[in-house]
């Protein structure tokens, strides 16, 4: 009597099946290294802002944390850390920067637990990239209108580097969006954070 396949094989056998159709196979948390941040404190009330403070950048725009509140690191850059607040998941603006000082451990680390240096963090694989926290600009060709608050990344699905509004405006590469899926990924310049980044189409009617 043949014994029984383990359920590693028959997992093995059930995903090179479902690649084999070309169907979407859900990856296991600990495989995908989503454990890519730790949780830190606020060690005193502060302001988290929605976007990285600089010249021209409104500094009021974010939510304040009280001492102790949780916060998740994602990185570092200069005199801030970017974290989430997972106390604000039903609302558009979680992610934001807080300023070093704010927090008890303000760094990111690896999944060794090692620090990591400035401008960097663990991508959904599980490895250290570099945050490129301004991409490259294009050339602006089209103007559109922001309808929601969202994330604004360096790269579709990737780091979060700010936040949009609505009544924002976010000039394109290109003279026409078209129409897009909500979740897809548009590359333009949010001109109320002065960087380049990608926003989801669901917040651009424009491209929809």
């Amino acid at each position: 009597m043949r014994p029984l396949p383990s359920r590693t094989s028959l997992v093995a056998a059930a995903t090179g099946l479902a690649l084999a159709a070309g169907l979407a196979v859900a990856t296991p948390a600990s495989a995908a290294g989503s454990n890519y941040m730790h949780t830190t404190h606020a060690s005193k009330a502060c302001l988290v802002h929605g976007n990285l403070p600089k010249t021209g950048v409104d500094k009021s725009y974010g939510w304040r944390v009280a001492k102790g509140h949780a916060l998740p690191v994602r990185y570092t850059v200069g005199k801030y850390t970017m974290v989430i607040d997972r106390s604000r998941k039903h609302k558009a603006l979680h992610w934001g920067f807080i300023a070093k000082s704010c927090l008890v451990d303000p760094y990111a680390y690896d999944t060794s637990k090692h620090r990591l240096k400035d401008r960097r963090g663990v991508g959904g694989d599980g490895k250290v990239k570099k945050v490129v926290v301004a991409p490259k600009a294009g050339h602006g060709r089209k103007t559109l209108h922001v309808s929601s608050a969202g994330t604004l990344r360096n790269a579709p699905k990737s780091f979060v580097i700010g936040n949009v509004r609505a009544h924002e405006t976010f000039v394109i590469t290109k003279a026409s969006c078209g129409h897009h899926g909500s979740s897809a990924w548009i590359f333009g310049h949010d001109k109320a954070t002065g960087r380049w980044g990608y926003v989801q189409s669901k917040h651009l009617p424009a491209c929809r």
